[in-house]
């Protein structure tokens, strides 16, 4: 025969069942709170992402826009050829000085690396510096040859600025380009005419826009 269970006995077994459910109970909490805090977490990285990419989105908006402005085009600065490339390097618009100095049209040109412009005068090392500079310093500018579209190697003067987010991440390039044919020195013209050594600099040739040096 089973005995009955009394109140006074019931109370403590009662106690401890209420205080096991409360042990197992405790890391589920646990668990969920951790869960929470790291769903938490995880949001506001997300929402940062999304206002970086948002912001880089309206900056280049704002690029594009300025250079296909058809004010920007027909200002008095017409001999700056221009043209600007996503952080890859892929060229994303030109202006109309830049297809007169190369030759090369807007649809020649976007998509492509700026490389297909080389005169192939300068060699890897000349490159490798450039970039270092604007990775160090965000900007470079100096004298080249690039070649036009049809086959003439020319001079030019050149500078080119990296445009970064608020995190220091690069957003585009921008590069204005000055065509130096007109000002440079017959020793010049003379070797943008022949086969040249494989890699030759120069300084600043007079003529340049003042705009240019700074």
């Amino acid at each position: 025969m089973t005995d009955d269970i009394t109140p006074s006995r019931a109370m403590p077994l009662l106690h401890a069942g209420a205080a096991q459910a409360a042990s197992n109970f405790e890391p589920v909490m646990e668990h969920v709170i951790d869960l929470y805090e790291s769903l938490e977490t995880r949001y506001e990285r997300l929402r940062l992402a999304y206002a970086s990419l948002m912001e880089t989105h309206m900056e280049l908006a704002e690029q594009l826009h300025a250079l296909q402005d058809p004010a920007h085009h027909t200002s008095p600065k017409l001999s700056e050829g221009i043209f600007m490339t996503n952080a890859a390097g892929t060229i994303l618009t030109v202006n109309a000085a830049f297809t007169l100095i190369t030759g090369y049209t807007a649809d020649d040109a976007i998509g492509k690396n700026p490389r297909f412009m080389q005169s192939g005068l300068q060699d890897p090392s000349f490159y490798k510096d450039l970039w270092l500079e604007i990775s160090n310093a965000g900007s470079w500018q100096g004298q080249m040859f690039n070649r036009r579209k049809n086959g003439e190697i020319y001079p030019e003067w050149i500078k080119i600025s990296a445009t970064k987010d608020r995190n220091g991440g690069v957003l585009s390039y921008t590069a204005v380009i000055y065509d130096l044919s007109g000002v440079a020195s017959q020793e010049v013209k003379n070797l943008s005419k022949s086969l040249p050594q494989n890699v030759y600099r120069i300084q600043p040739a007079p003529g340049i826009p003042e705009a240019s040096k700074t």
